[in-house]
């Protein structure tokens, strides 16, 4: 739907991040979001953690395509 909210939000200058089991797709647009605000430390520690959450969701995804828990 066109009228839903962001599923984050820009308040005081940062951007909300978005729930640890939202959609990797979410992830993925937050972390292009804080990558393309000006640079702080701030900024850097959350894009650490983007990528961490976006890295863990595809391999989440690709243990349940092989049926399993979690591939190692």
């Amino acid at each position: 739907m066109e009228d839903e909210p962001p599923p984050f939000s820009y308040s005081s200058g940062l951007l909300s991040e978005p729930s640890m089991y939202a959609p990797l797709e979410i992830w993925e647009k937050f972390l292009a979001e804080m990558q393309a605000i000006p640079a702080d430390l701030l900024k850097e520690q959350i894009i650490i953690k983007a990528k961490r959450v976006i890295e863990e969701s595809r391999q989440a995804l690709n243990a349940a395509r092989h049926g399993v828990r979690w591939l190692h």
